[in-house]
């Protein structure tokens, strides 16, 4: 199926990316995805967390997006849950810099942690979601 729906492996994974964020974060301000079922799903454990909604953003405009991202959110704590393909562009952009790869498309635990006020200045720093929960 071309929209499928989260694996439990993929909801459990969601679920640690929270615990992951409430643990290193005591506030997110915003979380965006892609119109799919698989990355709102992995969106919504820390949406419900925070008391937000999920914000569906377009992957194929991603200057606008980062160009919103910075705008609204500079300094701020947000979670962008995308693809293997759009990800590291999108992280690529705000960095100014072609830093990371496409990752492969089985990679779903890379977790990127982008501090920037601006477009082209900024500092990453990656992390995984395959840690146990403790």
């Amino acid at each position: 199926t071309q929209n499928p729906p989260l694996t439990r492996e993929g909801e459990e994974r969601a679920e640690r990316i929270k615990l992951f964020l409430e643990k290193s974060f005591p506030e997110v301000h915003a979380v965006y995805s892609t119109e799919y079922k698989r990355t709102e799903s992995t969106a919504l454990p820390t949406a419900k967390a925070y008391n937000l909604d999920v914000v569906s953003y377009d992957p194929r405009a991603p200057k606008v997006f980062v160009k919103k991202l910075i705008k609204e959110h500079a300094g701020e704590v947000v979670l962008i849950v995308g693809h293997s393909n759009t990800t590291p562009f999108l992280v690529n952009m705000v960095l100014g810099e072609d830093k990371f790869q496409q990752l492969d498309e089985s990679d779903y635990d890379e977790i990127f942690i982008v501090k920037s006020k601006e477009v082209g200045k900024g500092k990453v720093e990656v992390k995984s979601s395959a840690v146990k929960k403790d």
